[in-house]
């Protein structure tokens, strides 16, 4: 996520309102859209673990499972899995 961000409020045709950020002024990426990401991320490291072509202390994977758990529990605490 190289360039510049800015923080964005959509408001959605059901009247509902998220805050993300933009991207490189292209795409607005929220919340959950980082925890998928951060999601594939730990799903690639055990990939590369599993089949023997890392090791887990040669890879991110514990810094990325605190992340998503971190990630996971803010969404939690918003108290939704929030839909558009």
């Amino acid at each position: 996520m190289a360039g510049k961000r800015q923080r964005m409020r959509t408001t959605f045709e059901n009247g509902r309102q998220k805050t993300g950020l933009l991207i490189n002024g292209a795409e607005i990426m929220y919340v959950e859209d980082f925890v998928q990401n951060m999601a594939l991320n730990v799903a690639e490291s055990y990939i590369v673990i599993d089949k023997g072509e890392k090791s887990r202390e040669e890879t991110d994977i514990d810094l990325q499972m605190e992340v998503l758990n971190s990630l996971s529990n803010a969404l939690k605490s918003l108290g939704t899995v929030l839909y558009y």
